[in-house]
């Protein structure tokens, strides 16, 4: 990794009508792996709408092993 987001932090000090939105699970190319995503962030800001927040959630699928539950 060549840049963490660690590298944002206080930008808020210097840069006015600041949003930074962390997409989970996404690398350094974030138009490309989740445009959709991008799309409504960018759509929203530009509106001067709220900017939606990515939430990930791990998806099992029904016969996935990891769906045990374990008394």
């Amino acid at each position: 990794m060549a840049l963490g987001k660690e590298t944002t932090y206080g930008t808020d000090k210097v840069v006015s009508n600041l949003t930074i939105r962390y997409l989970p699970r996404v690398s350094h190319w974030v138009q490309q792996e989740a445009p959709e995503v991008v799309n409504a962030m960018m759509r929203a800001f530009l509106l001067e709408e709220p900017v939606p927040y990515l939430r990930w959630q791990a998806t099992l699928s029904p016969d996935d092993p990891a769906r045990e539950v374990r008394d």
